[in-house]
């Protein structure tokens, strides 16, 4: 014996099963903000009590593997964190620029003597 749903209950028989998946998919989507603001601290804590910085996501010192640390030619500050060009900010030594100075002397060319112009009669 075959079920058959009348026409009449079509209808609501789709409109209960889309209240039912919205309401899956907002519950769905709660549970997991709740987890992530009740987690978050947690492993922060937990991280915290490791000796870490307290974020998830914090790397251990010296794991990071980035680029080589650099310091002040000058006075040694720990230029790290500053572009490749700059100035130190502890002394104000310029860093990062090839510097040349270049003591060729180039004399600018010379013009030729002007004339002088010519007089109106009427002007004297």
């Amino acid at each position: 014996m075959k079920l058959r749903i009348p026409s009449w209950a079509i209808q609501p028989l789709l409109l209960l099963l889309a209240v039912v998946g919205i309401v899956l998919l907002v519950g769905a989507v709660l549970i997991g903000i709740i987890l992530a603001i009740v987690l978050f601290p947690v492993i922060a804590l937990v991280n915290l009590m490791r000796g870490g910085v307290g974020y998830p996501w914090s790397v251990p010192a010296g794991a990071g593997g980035g680029a080589p640390s650099r310091s002040c030619p000058t006075c040694g500050y720990s230029l790290r964190g500053l572009g490749m060009r700059g100035v130190c900010p502890e002394c104000n030594t310029v860093f990062g620029f090839d510097v040349e100075v270049r003591h060729e002397v180039v004399e600018a060319p010379q013009l030729p003597p002007a004339e002088k112009p010519p007089i109106d009669a009427d002007r004297r």
